[in-house]
C-alpha cells in the first residue's frame, strides 16, 4: 500500500451503529464508550432500534461496527443479517454469537450474599428469570456462596413483571402467591432480586396486601440504581461506564487494527450499595432495625447520634445505644460513619462532583473533613481512589 494510501485508511471517519432501546443502563455505556472513542476523533455514532423493520435504515448508515444489546434469539438472528461485524452488550442469551462484554454476573450473586450472610441471615431465597442467562449466573454465584456457608436457597419460579393496568386480576394473584410463598418461610429471610426493577415490583406486590410483609425481608438487588422508591434499595453497583469504556475500546480493535477480539468480556461489579432494604442485621429488635434504617436514609443531611435518638421509636439514648451494639456489633456512630463512607466511595466511582460537592452529599462537614476520615480508612486519599477506580 503507497503511503498516501495508508494515511487516506488512518484518516477514514467510521461510523458506529448502537442498537438499543434507550435504559438508564445503556445510556451509562453509551457514556463510557463515547468519550473512549471520542478521544480518537475518528468516529461517528448513531443509535436506533433492533428490530426487523430497521434493517434497510441500518444498512443505508453503513456501519463499521454495530453493537447491539441482543435481548432474545429473534434479535440475535436481525443483528446476524447485517452482516457487519457485531458487539453484543447483553446477557440475556447464554450462548451470544457475537463477541460481548457484559457484566461478571456470577460474581454479583456473590457479592449479594456475603452482603446478606454478614447480616447473619440463616434463610435465603431468590427471585430471577430462569430464561436469562445473566439471571441463571446471578443465581449460581448466589446459592454457591449460601451453600458454601451451610445453608439453602429457597426460589421464586417465576418471573415477576412490573406492575401494569391491563390486568389488575393477575396482578392480585401473583401478590397473593408471593405472599404465601414468603409466609412458608421462617422470618427473616435474605433475599436476592436479580435487578432493581424486579425488586421495586416484588416490593409493590408485598405491599398492596401488607405493608407488614417488608419487615419479614432484608433485600438486595442484582444491579443497583439511582431509581428513587422507599424504602430505598440495596444493590450491587455495577460499572456501566467501564462497561462502556470495554466495549469502546472493543470498536477501535475491529474498526482502526483489523484485530480480532475476546468472545467474551466481563466487567466486575464495585460491591455492594447499602440501603434500606438490608439495614440492620437479622433480629427481632424493632428499636434497632429502626435506628439502622434511619441512618441509611438520612446519612446524607449529616446526621449524628442525637438525630438517631430523637426519631427513634421512644428508647432513650444510653438503652438504644446498648441494644444497637448488641445485635449490630459496633456502635451507633461507628454505623453512621461507615454509612457516610460507603456513600463517599459510591459517589467518587460515579466520578461527578468535587470533593466538597462529595463531603456534603455524604453527611461530612466539608472536603477536609472528609478527606481526613477517608484517608484514615482506606489508606489513599479521596481523589486517588477516585482515580483507581474510574473507567478512564
Amino acid at each position: 500500500m503507497s503511503t498516501s494510501s495508508t494515511a487516506a485508511s488512518s484518516n477514514t471517519i467510521h461510523r458506529i451503529a448502537f442498537l438499543t432501546h434507550r435504559t438508564d443502563m445503556t445510556q451509562q455505556i453509551w457514556a463510557g464508550m463515547v468519550k473512549v472513542l471520542n478521544r480518537n476523533g475518528r468516529f461517528v455514532l448513531a443509535r436506533n432500534n433492533l428490530d426487523e423493520n430497521a434493517l434497510d435504515s441500518i444498512r443505508s448508515w453503513n456501519p463499521s461496527v454495530v453493537i447491539a444489546h441482543i435481548s432474545s434469539e429473534r434479535s440475535a438472528q436481525v443483528a446476524q443479517k447485517l452482516g457487519i461485524p457485531v458487539i453484543n452488550t447483553s446477557g440475556i442469551l447464554n450462548h451470544p454469537p457475537f463477541p460481548t462484554v457484559t457484566l461478571n454476573n456470577r460474581l454479583t450473586g456473590e457479592m449479594a450474599a456475603d452482603h446478606l450472610l454478614s447480616k447473619k441471615h440463616t434463610h435465603f431465597a431468590y427471585i430471577g428469570n430462569k430464561v436469562h442467562g445473566y439471571s441463571e449466573s446471578r443465581y449460581q454465584g448466589f446459592r454457591t456462596r449460601i451453600e458454601m456457608a451451610g445453608y439453602q436457597v429457597e426460589r421464586w419460579p417465576e418471573h415477576i413483571p412490573g406492575i401494569g393496568m391491563r390486568s389488575p386480576e393477575a396482578f392480585i394473584d401473583r401478590a397473593k402467591a408471593l405472599r404465601s410463598w414468603l409466609l412458608d418461610m421462617p422470618s427473616p429471610v435474605g433475599i436476592m432480586v436479580v435487578d432493581d426493577y424486579r425488586a421495586i415490583s416484588f416490593i409493590e406486590h408485598l405491599r398492596i396486601l401488607d405493608e407488614s410483609l417488608l419487615s419479614r425481608i432484608c433485600m438486595v438487588s442484582g444491579h443497583h440504581s439511582a431509581i428513587p422508591f422507599s424504602p430505598s434499595i440495596s444493590g450491587v453497583e455495577q460499572r456501566e461506564l467501564l462497561w462502556g469504556k470495554k466495549v469502546g475500546e472493543m470498536v477501535i480493535r475491529i474498526a482502526l487494527e483489523d484485530r480480532k477480539v475476546p468472545s467474551l468480556t466481563e466487567v466486575d461489579p464495585a460491591g455492594v450499595v447499602e440501603q434500606e432494604s438490608s439495614a440492620g442485621i437479622s433480629t427481632d429488635d424493632r428499636e434497632v432495625l429502626h435506628a439502622a434504617r434511619y441512618i441509611r436514609q438520612f446519612v446524607h443531611m449529616g446526621i449524628n447520634v442525637k438525630d438517631v435518638v430523637e426519631n427513634g421509636l421512644g428508647l432513650g439514648r444510653r438503652a438504644l445505644e446498648r441494644r444497637f451494639q448488641n445485635v449490630m456489633g459496633y456502635t451507633i456512630l461507628e454505623e453512621i460513619q461507615r454509612a457516610r463512607m460507603d456513600r463517599a466511595r459510591k459517589l467518587l466511582r460515579e466520578g461527578e462532583g468535587n470533593l466538597q460537592d462529595v463531603a456534603l452529599q455524604s453527611g461530612f462537614t466539608d472536603h477536609k473533613h472528609l478527606q481526613r476520615v477517608f484517608t484514615e480508612r482506606e489508606g489513599v486519599t479521596p481523589g486517588a481512589y477516585r482515580k483507581s477506580q474510574g473507567p478512564y
